[in-house]
């Protein structure tokens, strides 16, 4: 069976810390579960 993980965070009000990048890189997936804050969040998430 394969393993497939899938990154959840939330709270992020703008700001994206590099060790969050960091601990979501090799994901195959990504959730943003609220509060995102700014749309250059949602960019840097799909840029990982």
């Amino acid at each position: 069976m394969a393993v497939v993980s899938i990154g959840v965070i939330s709270d992020t009000h703008g700001l994206i810390r590099p060790q969050a990048l960091d601990a979501l890189r090799g994901c195959a997936q990504i959730v943003h579960a609220g509060d995102v804050g700014s749309a250059a969040v949602l960019t840097a998430l799909r840029e990982i």
